[in-house]
């Protein structure tokens, strides 16, 4: 019938995503912070001078506005990235401070650096 027809078609769209890539270009402001994004690195090519370039899957981040994020049905490839336009950084409560054994000590002055002149309330 012509209804299920119609819900295939719509099945068979929801299904595929749509796949857009780019070639990476130095823009005035795209190092700023405001810019950056979650992404995950595909795949690494090195050049014959040894520079590295990748290419990247962009991913969304909290805080984007509603005309930067990247549709969930929708891939956005970029490559050519140059290492420098890459930050690595932490998950958030991966690093060694978290640990269940990390060493934690109070850090003060000694006792006998500060006069006793200073240390009265009066």
């Amino acid at each position: 019938t012509e209804e299920e027809r119609e819900l295939a078609k719509a099945k068979n769209k929801k299904d595929s995503s749509s796949l857009n890539s780019f070639r990476w270009h130095l823009t005035k402001g795209l190092y700023d912070l405001k810019n950056l994004r979650p992404c995950n690195v595909l795949k690494r090519l090195e050049d014959s001078k040894g520079r590295s370039a990748y290419a990247v899957r962009m991913l969304n981040r909290p805080g984007l506005d509603e005309e930067e994020v990247i549709p969930k049905d929708e891939l956005h490839i970029v490559t050519h990235v140059p290492r420098a336009a890459i930050r690595f950084s932490d998950k958030a409560g991966t690093t060694d401070q978290h640990l269940p054994d990390a060493f934690r000590h109070e850090i003060g002055p000694p006792e006998n650096l500060v006069p006793e002149a200073w240390k009265s309330k009066d």
